[in-house]
């Protein structure tokens, strides 16, 4: 270990980029926005319901206020499409899979999936994903080390997400899957000038060749577990056995990306926060000693736990999913805003997570501000849409539930062994890519517990 680490004497404020002033330019803007789309959000941003702009010929809004972003979620829901945002960024790579498919394609997909997370099914696979952080850190021995943790957990909660999606056939492909997909999301992730301004999916983007070359190698990894013969293994893979073959690639490429990539970012940032506040992980960890995680409720029931709600804060300042991105099918009012057909509408659960309209101290880590009596859960706690680092509406995400489990399964096993630290030389940078990563990397500080601790 040569980075030196640290125990700060009080909590220290989580950092995140600054937002886009006022008085800001346009060229200004445009300069943040291919640097990092999260100090692009302007100052309005963060205080009021809609913020409107132009992007060459388009309109864009950002919908900010929660009971507005219900409307547009599920109220409304008819009212949008997916964005051809999303489509130039993710197409090529999830096609027409669950992320991207709407009416009644998408509903009888999802029906058919949704078994397979909830909760009970989920829970059966507690013994399973503890193994995989067994072995992870069985590797990395008793001495303290500094350890990137955006990216040291990627690999193995993909293992984990190949298995659900094709069983021990994918699993055992997931390093290939993995390389092809890492490679795929760093050309794809970095924002360009296409992207700023919201150009159609046809516009070459930079480095599109070689990121079609990953995607390529991705999909025909997915298609030799697809076409391989083989028994049923409650895998994903198995309950779409008989449809047609690139609908199933689709979805084996869009479980693979959303399942491993939001679950492993939220197991980092959380482990972050918990370096910045030892007192807050001595709780974590001295609750998930107690108890077993399968058994601990998830969804809102989940915020009567400690544990739960730090991981709803965590997810809170440092959502995977950066924005969400609607197109509208016709002309209508939005709150205070017109909404043109064809407009493009913008929600960012980054904004709404700090908006201060909606929470005190917004940018603090303080996850008491989640607490609710277990008996009347009504009484306190914020609008049901202004936190929604999963979605929210008919779209939801199908694996949150999984993803809470494997969340609780990676803190219970890493506060375990380890006190986790922060490095004092690390400047920490949120930057959009895609999903949320780190710029520079989280680099913590993994400090060995005694044994009969």
């Amino acid at each position: 270990m040569t980075a030196p680490c640290r125990l700060p004497d009080a909590p220290i404020m989580p950092p995140r980029p600054a937002a886009l002033p006022a008085d800001a330019s346009p060229l200004a803007a445009l300069s943040r926005a291919l640097d990092n789309p999260l100090a692009a959000a302007p100052e309005a941003a963060f205080q009021e319901a809609t913020v409107s702009f132009r992007v060459l010929v388009r309109r864009v809004h950002y919908v900010l206020a929660p009971n507005l972003i219900e409307q547009v979620l599920r109220n409304r829901a008819g009212h949008y499409g997916k964005s051809r945002l999303q489509e130039r960024l993710l197409g090529p790579l999830i096609g027409n899979g669950l992320l991207a498919s709407e009416g009644e394609g998408w509903r009888k997909r999802r029906l058919l999936l949704a078994p397979l997370f909830r909760p009970a099914a989920v829970a059966e696979r507690t013994a399973e994903i503890t193994a995989v952080f067994h072995d992870l850190l069985d590797g990395w021995g008793r001495e303290a080390a500094v350890r990137d943790a955006d990216k040291v957990f990627r690999p193995a909660v993909f293992r984990l997400i190949a298995r659900l999606a094709g069983g021990e056939a994918m699993a055992t492909r997931s390093a290939e899957l993995y390389e092809a997909l890492e490679t795929y999301l760093e050309i794809m992730g970095k924002p360009d000038l296409g992207d700023a301004l919201m150009l159609p999916p046809w516009v070459p983007k930079r480095g599109m060749l070689r990121a079609r070359r990953a995607v390529g190698r991705l999909r025909a990894l997915i298609r030799d577990v697809v076409e391989t013969p083989r028994a049923a293994d409650g895998s994903v893979l198995s309950l779409l056995r008989g449809e047609e073959t690139s609908s199933v690639i689709d979805e084996m490429a869009t479980l693979l990306f959303a399942g491993h990539e939001a679950t492993a970012s939220a197991i980092a940032w959380t482990l972050y926060l918990l370096s910045l506040d030892q007192a807050a992980q001595a709780r974590v960890r001295a609750e998930l000693n107690s108890y077993d995680p399968a058994a601990f409720p998830s969804g809102a029931p989940a915020l009567a736990t400690w544990t739960g709600r730090v991981i709803t804060e965590s997810l809170r300042l440092y959502p995977p999913s950066l924005v969400m991105a609607r197109d509208s099918r016709l002309d209508h009012t939005l709150g205070d805003a017109h909404i043109a057909k064809g407009d493009t509408l913008l929600i960012s659960p980054w904004v709404t997570h700090r908006h201060l309209a909606v929470w005190q101290e917004p940018d603090r880590f303080r996850p008491a501000r989640f607490w609710r009596n277990p008996l009347h859960p009504e009484e306190i706690g914020p609008h049901r849409f202004a936190h929604i680092p999963f979605g929210g509406g008919p779209h939801v995400c199908l694996g949150a539930v999984l993803a809470d489990l494997i969340i609780r399964i990676a803190l219970r096993e890493v506060l375990r062994r380890y006190r986790v630290e922060s490095v004092a030389s690390a400047v920490i940078s949120p930057v959009a890519r895609i999903t949320l990563r780190a710029d520079s990397g989280l680099p913590l500080c993994f400090r060995a517990r005694p044994r009969s601790v």
